[in-house]
């Protein structure tokens, strides 16, 4: 009798399915504040427009969420009509859009994160013969609002490691991030630049805490699970650096709701590892955490 009670007990650990959750999870503080900001405004204006200058966060079930609330996403200003309740996202923007939201007299909310709001203003005061270094996404709002904050005459963004090899030795310069950039090879690019530039301030070259506390977490969870899902929308920058991470060690997946987790998925999986982006809301990774408890996964909580 002992011996095949010892048995099963032996068959219920192989069988057992363990989740893993990377925490912090979900909303950082900046997002949580843009999403507040406007929710907040949509209770005190019902059913008028809020216009968003492209989106407020880099989520699409956030997006289609505040949709219902009233936002009207728009790609320019110019068509808005003057008066209108405007809302700038979370990542900031350049000086002049913020002029043009003044002359046409909109009722202006600016989201920016208060980091990236004091990032701005701290490229504001580079003396304009010093060198300005960027690295980040050129493309990307948050990097485009930096430089429009930038008084340097020459302006450089640095997009990956190899951009920045290429750059020449210098005197002086100073070198800043975009705050979702992978903090690992924000570092990188920091000892690599160091070697080549006499005097290099980099004391605002760094990814935010919040984005480096979920990177981190990321990165050990993927060294202890079969499989690691990040949460969130292809065009969050912060969330396809946790998938960098996460691939860099084991099988990754980037998902943006329950919808995509399916037993095909994780058939051979015995220890699931969920992440998500700072700009993916609670709900959806509850709805991911209950999909996968359907399917034999119970999370263990350190």
């Amino acid at each position: 009798m002992i011996c095949v009670l010892r048995r099963r007990n032996w068959l219920a650990v192989e069988n057992k399915r363990t989740l893993k959750v990377a925490r912090p999870i979900g909303f950082c503080g900046g997002v949580r504040h843009a999403v507040n900001l406007f929710l907040k405004t949509a209770d005190a204006h019902p059913g008028e427009p809020i216009f968003v200058l492209h989106e407020l966060v880099h989520n699409r079930a956030v997006s289609s969420a505040l949709e219902q609330r009233g936002a009207h996403y728009v790609d320019s200003l110019d068509g808005v009509p003057e008066g209108s309740l405007v809302f700038l996202g979370a990542h900031g923007v350049r000086p002049e859009i913020v002029e043009l939201c003044h002359v046409k007299k909109f009722r202006l909310t600016n989201a920016v994160c208060p980091l990236v709001e004091r990032l701005q203003m701290a490229v504001a005061e580079i003396p304009p013969e010093v060198p300005l270094l960027v690295f980040g996404d050129k493309k990307h709002p948050e990097v485009q609002g930096i430089l429009g904050h930038a008084k340097s005459r020459e302006v450089t963004v640095i997009g990956d490691l190899a951009e920045a090899d290429a750059l020449p030795p210098m005197e002086q310069a100073v070198l800043v991030s975009q705050t979702t950039r992978n903090a690992e090879e924000i570092q990188a690019v920091v000892e690599l630049l160091s070697k080549r530039i006499k005097v290099l301030d980099s004391h605002n070259a760094h990814a935010c805490d919040a984005v480096y506390a979920r990177q981190k977490a990321v990165k050990d969870l993927a060294q202890e699970c079969d499989l690691v899902l990040i949460i969130g929308s292809p065009h969050s920058s912060n969330a396809r650096r946790l998938v960098e991470i996460a691939q860099h060690i084991g099988r990754t997946v980037l998902m943006e709701g329950a919808e995509e987790l399916t037993a095909e998925l994780v058939k051979d999986i015995r220890c699931l590892g969920v992440g998500a982006g700072t700009s993916t809301p609670d709900s959806v990774i509850d709805e991911v955490l209950q999909k996968a408890a359907l399917f034999g996964f119970e999370e263990n909580e350190k």
